[in-house]
């Protein structure tokens, strides 16, 4: 295998990450049934997020109804929590006829490099 030298890869590392968290309701109770999603605004992201999308991610709700979404690479994200029982299948929840579905429902919420961002959710109803 031949090796060569690249130019021009900036590698950043850091200790505190980006993270969302906050708690899931279901008609102003928390929901510890509940699912939170976040996704890039952009539609662009979402087919050429490959098997293991850096900025999608889900997060499941604790007996608290709350969530956390760590690791989130600094952008402008839609999420929105739903029922677990609406998602069937957790491995095809990025498919892009169901994250344009969620996405007219989702808030957008913009995250900054290292931001620890709150934000609660009501559970919504997944038009399919």
């Amino acid at each position: 295998m031949a090796s060569a030298d690249v130019s021009g890869v900036i590698i950043t590392l850091t200790d505190k990450p980006s993270t969302l968290r906050g708690t899931l309701r279901t008609r102003g109770a928390p929901d510890p049934t509940a699912i939170a999603l976040a996704f890039p605004v952009d539609e662009e992201a979402w087919s050429s997020a490959g098997p293991s999308p850096r900025r999608m991610r889900i997060g499941r709700a604790d007996v608290n109804g709350t969530y956390i979404l760590p690791n989130l690479p600094p952008g402008d994200y839609f999420v929105t929590a739903v029922r677990d029982d609406d998602l069937s299948d957790l491995s095809d929840w990025f498919e892009p006829r169901l994250l344009r579905a969620l996405s007219r429902l989702a808030r957008q919420v913009h995250l900054g490099d290292r931001e620890q961002r709150r934000q609660d959710l009501d559970t919504v109803m997944i038009d399919r």
